[in-house]
């Protein structure tokens, strides 16, 4: 079919064609309109059951029991009244010594609150004792020393002998005697402890002859060597005696020997061994502060240290404490550490 016969046909059946066109438009038309018809009523009954949902969650919302509710409401309304502290502000919170570490614990504490004590602590008879000022202080041994029922005078010193009055009714003294007090002991403190460094270092050996043997001592503070034999004297210090002593180290991939020979010198009675080329550390000893007039001393094992007219000896210095002991009667206690309450 050429296109002649094409165009002569299309002439002839030219309103068949349109027609044909028009009918499929409509019913294309009409399938998509079916469709939205379709999703609309879809939405529709969506829309419905949610709505019957919420209608239903409602319902339900209605039964809850609102009584806590109320009950909170009416608390808010009357709240529960608390008594009125009855000390001042600016009155410090009231502490004792643990009976067992001696530290400051809370007056009412049953137990001393530190891990490394937790002892139990006397009872308190509060019902039989009258407090009114709440400060520790009875009101009739207040009465007694002619103190007042005030709050204030429980950290006051009344007889300037550095006890508090709280103090002293703790320990059974008398507020108003400077002669009667708790052991001035008590007021010291735990600064620091430490070793005090070692003047001297031991340096090597001189062999002049069998029984000439010399040792080499460098004194680091004044920068002077010293030769000297056993039973001489170096700054203070006496030569006692001499152990040699070599041990087998590893150094890389090989062992070799390493003098560790040790040297004795002697001062207060109290040897000191030296090891060969090391830095040696002195005694142990330790910084005490006497609270009372704030008098910082420095003190080592066995040393003798007199507080007003009390003298008390150092028998033991361990990690965090010091221990001493009353030269009359002999009683031990231990130095507390310095703490933010005691400054």
């Amino acid at each position: 079919m050429n296109i002649s016969e094409i165009k002569a046909w299309v002439k002839v059946a030219y309103d068949k064609i349109i027609l044909f066109v028009a009918l499929f438009g409509l019913l294309l038309s009409l399938i998509l309109l079916i469709l939205m018809v379709g999703r609309e009523r879809k939405k529709l009954e969506d829309l419905s059951q949610n709505q019957e949902q919420s209608r239903n969650l409602s319902q339900a919302a209605r039964l809850l029991d609102m009584t806590f509710l109320d009950e909170g409401i009416e608390a808010l309304q009357t709240p529960e009244q608390i008594p009125a502290w009855s000390n001042r502000l600016m009155v410090a919170e009231l502490r004792v010594r643990c009976v067992k570490c001696g530290r400051p614990i809370p007056v009412d504490a049953d137990m001393c609150p530190f891990r490394n004590c937790g002892a139990q602590q006397p009872a308190v008879l509060r019902a039989k004792i009258k407090d009114s000022d709440l400060d520790g202080l009875p009101d009739e041994w207040e009465l007694k020393y002619g103190l007042s029922p005030n709050a204030d005078d429980a950290l006051q010193d009344t007889d300037a002998d550095g006890f508090t009055n709280l103090e002293e009714y703790q320990a059974g003294s008398n507020p108003c005697d400077a002669d009667a007090h708790p052991s001035f002991a008590e007021k010291l403190r735990v600064i620091k402890i430490g070793r005090t460094p070692m003047p001297l270092s031991f340096q090597g050996v001189q062999r002049l002859s069998t029984n000439d043997v010399r040792f080499l001592l460098k004194n680091r503070q004044l920068q002077r060597d010293t030769y000297a034999k056993l039973g001489d004297t170096v700054d203070g210090y006496k030569l006692v005696g001499f152990e040699p002593k070599k041990i087998r180290v590893k150094k890389g991939t090989f062992e070799v020997d390493e003098d560790v020979s040790v040297l004795k010198v002697s001062r207060d009675n109290k040897v000191i061994p030296l090891t060969i080329n090391r830095e040696n550390q002195g005694e142990i000893g330790a910084i005490l502060i006497f609270l009372v007039d704030q008098t910082k001393m420095v003190v080592k094992l066995g040393d003798v240290i007199k507080l007003k007219n009390n003298s008390y000896k150092i028998i033991d210095i361990k990690q965090d404490t010091v221990i001493l002991a009353d030269i009359n009667t002999g009683m031990e206690m231990p130095v507390q550490p310095f703490s933010e309450a005691d400054k």
